[in-house]
Parts: C-alpha cells; sequence; structure tokens
C-alpha cells in the first residue's frame, strides 16, 4: 500500500486487518506498562476489534490514526492516533506507541512530529492534547520536543490496568508550528 505520508525514515499508512497479528506481536509488557489501553497480552483478534473500531469511528469523524512502518523494509514499528470526543469537538486527543525494538532512535518523535499537522488537516481541532505517566520521560520529551506545553496533571481510567493513574498532560494550540 503506498504511504500517504513520508518522513526521512518512515512511512504512515492507515491500520489494515492483516496489521492484527504484528501489532500483538509488539504489544509487550514493557510496552505496555506505558499505555492506558494497552494491554501486554493482547490477542490478534481483540487487536482486529481495535481496528475495527478505529475504522468506525474514522467513518464517523471523530478518530484518525495511521500505521507507522520503516522505510527500509516496511517493517510495522507502531501507531499513532487522535481522536475527538465528538465529531464537533475542536480538541484533539493524540496517543501514540512504537515497539521496543525501536525505542531509543528517535523514530517516535519523527513520527509525532508529521502527525500533528495531519490530524490539524484531518479532524480540524484547534488544540491537541496528549498524557502521559510522569515516569514517562521518553513520552514526556516527545512532548516537548514538538512544542507542546504541561497544562496540568490528571487522574485518568487505564482500562490496561483496571486502575485510577496520575497522568501529566501536554497542549499545543493550532497556530503553533511543529
Amino acid at each position: 500500500m503506498p504511504y500517504t505520508t513520508i518522513t526521512e525514515r518512515l512511512g504512515f499508512r492507515p491500520i489494515l486487518q492483516s496489521d492484527a497479528a504484528a501489532t500483538a506481536a509488539l504489544m509487550t509488557a514493557g510496552l505496555s506498562r506505558w499505555l492506558a489501553t494497552w494491554p501486554s497480552q493482547v490477542s490478534n483478534q481483540e487487536v482486529s476489534q481495535r481496528i475495527a473500531d478505529l475504522h468506525d469511528r474514522t467513518a464517523e469523524g471523530t478518530c484518525f490514526a495511521r500505521a507507522i512502518e520503516g522505510l527500509d523494509d516496511g517493517t510495522l514499528m507502531g501507531w499513532v492516533s487522535a481522536r475527538k470526543e465528538t465529531k464537533d469537538s475542536r480538541l484533539g486527543v493524540i496517543g501514540f506507541w512504537i515497539g521496543e525494538p525501536f525505542h531509543g532512535r528517535g523514530y517516535m518523535t519523527e513520527a509525532v512530529r508529521a502527525f500533528v499537522p495531519l490530524v490539524w488537516d484531518n479532524l480540524g481541532v484547534d488544540v491537541i492534547e496528549a498524557g502521559a505517566l510522569p515516569e514517562n520521560a521518553a513520552s514526556i520529551s516527545i512532548l516537548k520536543r514538538i512544542g507542546m506545553h504541561y497544562i496540568g496533571d490528571r487522574l485518568e481510567l487505564a482500562p490496561a490496568r483496571n486502575r485510577i493513574e496520575r497522568c501529566v498532560w501536554y497542549a499545543l494550540e493550532r497556530v503553533q508550528r511543529v
């Protein structure tokens, strides 16, 4: 499938049902510990349902998501996504993850930086927010690198762990350049 966006090292494309097995394989305990909605043990069927839900929300106009692949070999590396609560909302929330084999090489900063303009264009929001666990220095660093500013702490439900967790939240207004 042709890429909808290309960076120096990465290609973005729609997330497909055929990505279920590769996605499930990437969702390790070491990665899941940072993600509110992804358990470390996820089946291909559960990922397939998640992909179907993404497609439904995309059709409703409340979600925009892309698979991240390495340009060198087409390997699925992770996902970037944005959602808004209602079609008319002017606030979007982004989420992102990349498999552990790809950590520490700047891929996620590259991906999120390229993804933000797509969120503006595809969801029509004025503000993008993102949250992270306070101990997740890598994600917080990404948010700061793309120009997001700290807006406060919030208690959030982490369904993957069935508990409430404190998260630090950052925001970027549309007028800012990434």
